[in-house]
């Protein structure tokens, strides 16, 4: 049973993962992430510096910290599946707060 819901899981999220992934390498990383929320603020037409398209760079960055912190990969790439906790590497942190 097992098996079965890991397929219903991969089918929900590998779309998702799709689409976040920008470069389409398998992997993803803050400039995935970023890219992700440049879209939004230009689908939106907001300014780069209006409120709202800050607060989406910064709900990205979040999220994109929170998902390190709570994957299962070594390095800041989590793939398209994992198995081993990560490392926030200087350059992952720093690139998230640019």
């Amino acid at each position: 049973m097992t098996a079965a819901t890991q397929d219903v899981i991969t089918t929900k999220l590998e779309p998702r993962f799709d689409a976040t992934d920008a470069n389409h390498d398998g992997y993803l990383d803050w400039s995935d992430y970023r890219k992700l929320a440049d879209r939004n603020i230009q689908a939106y037409k907001l300014d780069k510096n209006d409120r709202r398209a800050r607060a989406l760079v910064n709900f990205c960055q979040m999220y994109w910290l929170e998902l390190l912190r709570h994957s299962s990969v070594d390095g800041d790439r989590p793939p398209r599946t994992s198995s081993s906790p990560p490392t926030a590497s200087p350059s992952s942190t720093a690139a998230a707060s640019t």
